[in-house]
């Protein structure tokens, strides 16, 4: 499940929302919503709106489509889940302290990332 995805099922789990009722509120077609969440393609003015109804800026959504760079998936996992920021800044703070190499991190930010694609494909 990609950033925008994911972001999208959490808000409306979190507002208790029907679909129809997201799509309206973000001033898209209820088809556009399921498309989205099915990983279908999107063009920009509907990123743009569901970005300014979910509350994240755009570019954290459009940093976290490479997926090669660890900190925009950090940023985008910690903008769809809060309370991850202090797991994040733990494991950090070990990388620092060498504890840790930035490879488990990358491997916690994956497994994250596929644990919370599972769960919201099981709402």
């Amino acid at each position: 499940m990609n950033t925008v995805q994911t972001i999208l099922n959490n808000r409306i789990a979190e507002k208790r929302i029907s679909l129809r009722e997201a799509a309206r509120q973000i001033g898209v077609s209820n088809t556009t919503i399921t498309r989205i969440l099915n990983g279908g393609p999107y063009d920009v003015k509907t990123l743009q709106a569901v970005s300014a109804w979910a509350e994240i800026p755009v570019s954290v959504l459009l940093d976290s489509a490479d997926d090669s760079n660890l900190a925009s998936k950090l940023a985008a996992m910690i903008q769809a889940e809060p309370h991850l920021a202090a797991v994040f800044n733990e494991a950090l703070d070990r990388i620092l302290r060498g504890e840790m190499s930035a490879e488990v991190l990358s491997d916690i930010v994956s497994y994250a990332s596929f644990r919370m694609g599972a769960r919201d494909g099981n709402r």
